[in-house]
């Protein structure tokens, strides 16, 4: 008799023991945050994002040579440019 009462004692204790518990619920909230790129500027059929563009008027007589070398194009590399476009331009 006193093994059934600590049987069942013992049983009773385990049964609320291993209670689950409910867990919290949180809501979870998605935030998507959008990064916006830089704007893309399109001239001429060309990305001009891609490259260092320089807006400036070209001075009726002026030279390639002295467009270039306005912005510090050495002359050496002037004369390369020249060069390899002066089949296609002259």
């Amino acid at each position: 008799m006193i093994k059934k009462i600590i049987l069942l004692s013992l049983l009773f204790v385990l049964s609320f023991s291993c209670k689950k518990e409910k867990p919290e619920v949180v809501p979870v909230v998605d935030e998507v945050e959008e990064i916006e790129g830089p704007k893309i500027i399109e001239e001429f059929g060309y990305i001009l994002n891609d490259y260092k563009v320089i807006r400036d008027t070209i001075k009726n007589g002026e030279t390639f040579g002295e467009i270039l070398d306005r912005h510090h194009i050495g002359h050496t590399s002037i004369f390369n440019i020249a060069a390899a476009a002066k089949d296609t331009f002259d």
